[in-house]
């Protein structure tokens, strides 16, 4: 960020005429007018040269204090027209100025005047006591005198965040960057060169900010809606104060927040009837499409036809209580019901990935255009409700504590063959844990939803594995049998990477082990990619060569598949290929493609293990036996050759219709698969 002098200030026409509009308002214009401050990135390069114009409300401006800071740069501030309202810090002020509780800050309200404000300038102590000065800041506004050293940021909140995510803890403060950083951001940013020699400290636990801050009676009890302190997105750790089981153990409270309850039979008769009204509706290729007709006109009008077409579903399948949902009512009299079926739907989903491949997208998206504040201003309501886990349930209920029962990781287990075992671990969990709030049948619910999560890593991560098997089994990365070498060369056989036989091998056994982990994290992966969908944030409409598609940021998935991707990283030095991770850009376009696409590695290996471990039984057969034995050389040998041609040609990075998307990227490690499947 540049400087200005005053020389450079006052030579500016745009600055002058502010100036003069400044003076013709208050008069005149003491030398106090100019503040020295501290510019350059993230409050940088302080010298005495440094000045700026004292910047004064205008139309549509506040000038307000922050109260807390919730992560992620939002926070909340107190206006001084007696409003708490919650607010965004921009990108590209993010970068520029830290902001934490109780400065002073100038915001401006939002078009749709929805109770949010954007920050677009912070006061430091001198210019806020200028403005006091000058009556612009009441005279109840307490004015932060508090400083620290960088690394240890200026903030009131309870936990000190990272200064590139904003919105995971802080673990290391860096004494040549003056930042503090998450783990994973340190590493991401420490990881070569010259900042390989920095000096690194731990933040000592608790990491608890000592600045603290007096703001007026009033800023504290005239809030409309007030928020508990947000906790960091993206951890991948358990956020409770209850007791953790040993990490052997198979279920943790942590897994517990992310698994959907099992749909019971009333749900399931109402996710028949969304499935089937989904199937019926035309939005998205009426919705996002090139046309004169204005788009929210559209999103109603597909929307209103949806909801109504769930009512007449709901109407024919049980008349006497449809007749009661829609007789003399509008649609946002029936909100909750819709709320329940979206909910289940999207519920059902995240458990059945193989399901609901198109209907999926469509709701998704539907939901998506719901949040949009011109649509909610027709709707009076919201589609969207939080997906209900087993968490949530034995919260509600008070019973966290069977969370922690080890009995229950025998009787949820899905690998147990003991079925006896199995039913006496329920029966005490029943006799214990059964009470007028949680009931038999809750528990049992529970349970079967656990046991339904375990069946499905299993069912997911086997195929990984057993490929892993099969490479480290019939291929050494240091020497290869004739023909059957791992080497690839771009521009042969449509390759685009250039690997020896030891590099390819290393490549797809990393590429696996990533895909695998990315498998056993799939629920908080579709959790974050929820939220950023449903979140609402805006998007827009972009051809990427596929079609017009919805472009728009995920940065909770993201943040997400980068912890993954470090940690496999650490696991697995020497990383080969690229580590950038396709999201929000034309070849990802939004986080719904990034999730189906890694949904379907099991669909994908499923087939190829399956035959791989057919060919011994069926070099056995009469049928066979022959044309195994002398076209191949065996099951062994077919095995070899299979794995092999798998192993170059879906590997090769030839997955994209261009010569620059696709190569060894995280996406397009998938990509070159998808390709040849």
């Amino acid at each position: 960020m540049s400087s200005y002098s005053i020389d450079t200030f006052l030579g500016r026409k745009r600055a002058c005429s502010r100036l003069w509009n400044q003076r013709k308002a208050h008069k005149s214009i003491s030398s106090d007018m100019y503040i020295r401050v501290t510019l350059g990135r993230r409050g940088k390069n302080d010298n005495e040269e440094n000045k700026r114009e004292l910047e004064f409300k205008e139309d549509g401006q506040q000038y307000a204090q922050v109260v807390r800071m919730l992560g992620n740069g939002r926070l909340e501030a107190y206006c001084f027209d007696g409003v708490t309202r919650l607010g965004h810090i921009r990108g590209k002020m993010r970068k520029k100025v830290w902001v934490g509780a109780g400065d002073i800050i100038l915001v401006s309200l939002r078009e749709y005047q929805d109770g949010k404000v954007d920050i677009i300038h912070k006061y430091n102590a001198d210019e806020a006591r200028s403005l006091k000065a000058y009556g612009e800041l009441p005279e109840s506004a307490r004015i932060n005198e508090t400083t620290m050293d960088l690394r240890y940021v200026r903030m009131a909140t309870t936990l000190l965040y990272c200064v590139e995510c904003d919105d995971t803890e802080a673990l290391y403060a860096c004494g040549n960057c003056d930042d503090v950083y998450c783990e994973l951001c340190y590493e991401n940013q420490h990881h070569s060169g010259s900042r390989l020699r920095h000096q690194r400290d731990t933040l000592n636990p608790p990491n608890t900010a000592v600045a603290s801050i007096e703001l007026p009676f009033d800023a504290i009890t005239t809030s409309s809606s007030p928020q508990e302190p947000a906790k960091p997105d993206g951890d991948v750790g358990c956020h409770t104060e209850c007791s953790m089981q040993p990490e052997q153990d198979l279920f943790t409270l942590h897994e517990a927040r992310y698994i959907p309850l099992r749909l019971d039979a009333h749900e399931r008769s109402l996710f028949q009837i969304l499935d089937a009204s989904l199937s019926v509706s035309e939005y998205t290729d009426k919705v996002d499409i090139l046309s004169h007709r204005p788009t929210t006109k559209r999103i109603l009008s597909e929307l209103i036809e949806l909801l109504s077409t769930l009512s007449g579903m709901l109407l024919v399948d049980n008349f006497p209580s449809g007749k009661r949902l829609v007789e003399n009512k509008s649609l946002d009299a029936n909100a909750k019901l819709f709320q329940e079926m979206f909910e289940i739907g999207r519920r059902y989903k995240t458990m059945n990935p193989a399901r609901m491949r198109e209907n999926y997208g469509k709701m998704i998206y539907l939901l998506q255009d719901s949040t949009l504040p011109h649509v909610l201003e027709q709707t009076n309501f919201s589609c969207i409700r939080p997906i209900q886990t087993v968490f949530t349930l034995l919260e509600e209920k008070n019973a966290v504590s069977l969370l922690q029962d080890p009995r229950l990781s025998v009787s949820a287990s899905a690998l147990l063959s003991d079925p006896q075992r199995k039913r006496t671990a329920m029966t005490e969990l029943i006799e214990e844990y059964s009470s007028e709030s949680l009931s038999e049948a809750d528990i049992r619910r529970c349970v079967a939803s656990i046991n339904d999560y375990h069946s499905h890593l299993i069912a997911n991560t086997s195929p990984i594995t057993k490929m892993l098997d099969l490479i480290s089994t019939h291929f050494d990365p240091n020497q290869y049998e004739p023909n059957l070498s791992l080497e690839v060369r771009a521009g042969r056989n449509g390759a685009r990477l250039s690997h020896t036989h030891a590099t390819q091998y290393k490549y797809v056994h990393q590429s696996l082990e990533l895909w695998k982990s990315i498998t056993l994290e799939m629920l908080h992966l579709w959790r974050s990619v929820e939220d950023d969908l449903l979140g609402g944030g805006m998007y827009r409409l972009r051809d990427t060569g596929q079609g017009l598609q919805r472009m728009q940021t995920a940065p909770k998935t993201s943040r997400v598949m980068h912890s993954i991707l470090q940690k496999v990283r650490l696991k697995h030095p020497g990383w080969v290929g690229s580590s950038v991770v396709h999201l929000g850009d034309h070849n990802v376009p939004n986080a719904l493609l990034f999730i189906d696409k890694y949904t379907q590695i099991a669909r994908i290996l499923t087939p190829i293990v399956q035959t791989l471990e057919a060919l011994p039984s069926l070099s056995q057969k009469n049928e066979t036996k022959n044309l195994i034995s002398e076209a191949f050389g065996g099951a062994n040998s077919l095995q070899k050759i299979i794995l092999c041609d798998f192993f170059k040609h879906a590997f090769d990075g030839s997955g994209a219709d261009n010569f620059f998307d696709a190569g060894s990227c995280i996406d397009g490690r998938l990509t070159t698969i998808k390709q040849i499947y």
